[in-house]
């Protein structure tokens, strides 16, 4: 299967002093196994309970977000229900 943005939401943040995106999906393993293809710098936060990508021009292109300036932070993804 391939990697599809509408099964995913995205949210900038920042974990461990770096900026990142915030990734949330359903606990699927199909889901998760096309992140890991498509992103093979996805990681895990236990502490977050939640998977995050580098917040890095390259990857905000690949994600279709703004890659000219930066969004607010949400220091954790499960603050609200929706991405910041």
């Amino acid at each position: 299967m391939a990697f599809e943005l509408k099964n995913y939401q995205f949210s900038l943040g920042e974990h461990k002093g770096k900026s990142v995106i915030w990734v949330q999906f359903p606990n699927n393993d199909t889901l998760r196994e096309e992140l890991k293809l498509a992103f093979p710098t996805a990681k895990f936060s236990w502490t977050q309970k939640c998977w995050y990508l580098s917040d890095i021009a390259a990857i905000r292109r690949q994600l279709e977000l703004d890659t000219k300036h930066k969004a607010p932070f949400c220091t954790s993804p499960r603050l609200t229900q929706n991405p910041c």
